[in-house]
């Protein structure tokens, strides 16, 4: 998917706003629809460049909702041979929540299974557990992952060239695609994604706010972790 700025009227939080939206409205400067997303203007406190929802039906009734935490670190018009090199230190980072048990579930951050993939056409890519380790290692963000019990949840850069995009779903293509990316990186946005259900039920409110504040969480360690990276590449 290309992340580029929408056209549309943005609209504000009204009654008939989107369900999802409206939960989130204590976050969300303003919104609108695009081509089946709603694309939200997040307020500051939760460090993205935008918020999108989106949603898909599951059996008869129940609906996962979708929400997705845009990170522009640096945009195609900054890209150098600096920002490059930042970029293919980054992409190792990138990582997936597992959950493992049936009665008492536990969750754990892991390198995303992608990596391995790349690692076997890129010899020379290293995986490294450093983001994972850091997120599992906080007891803020890993409290919130057990209250808000997401279905997925994963960090990753954006990765695929235009070209690629219609064939996404397509795992080997995929693959091959970020490939090239990694080869020759455009951007470095970073896309924090988590999934799950929010019905209508009494509690809903609070684990919007959890649900925010896990994203806010994680956020704020991602760019840590960048600049971290950055400042090391600047000084090796």
């Amino acid at each position: 998917m290309v992340f580029k700025k929408r056209k549309g009227r943005k609209k504000k939080i009204s009654s008939t706003t989107p369900f999802l939206v409206q939960l989130f409205k204590d976050y969300i400067k303003d919104w609108k629809d695009y081509q089946g997303f709603v694309v939200c203007t997040p307020k500051k406190m939760l460090g993205y460049t935008r918020l999108l929802i989106s949603s898909r039906t599951v059996g008869f009734f129940d609906r996962i909702w979708i929400v997705s935490g845009v990170l522009e670190y640096a945009g195609k018009e900054s890209m150098g041979s600096f920002e490059a090199e930042l970029y293919r230190k980054l992409k190792p980072l990138e990582c997936n929540i597992v959950r493992r048990g049936f009665i008492r579930k536990t969750w754990y951050f892991k390198t995303s299974p992608y990596l391995e993939k790349i690692k076997s056409l890129i010899p020379e890519f290293e995986i490294s557990n450093r983001l994972a380790d850091r997120l599992n290692n906080s007891t803020e963000v890993m409290g919130l992952i057990r209250s808000v019990k997401p279905d997925k949840f994963s960090i990753s850069l954006l990765s695929l060239p235009i070209e690629y995009q219609p064939f996404a779903r397509d795992e080997d293509a995929a693959v091959k695609g970020m490939v090239e990316f990694y080869k020759s990186p455009e951007s470095i946005t970073w896309v924090v994604t988590l999934e799950g259900m929010f019905n209508r039920w009494i509690g809903i409110e609070k684990k919007g706010h959890e649900v925010m504040d896990l994203m806010r969480r994680v956020c704020k360690i991602i760019l840590e972790e960048t600049e971290f990276i950055r400042k090391n590449l600047t000084t090796s």
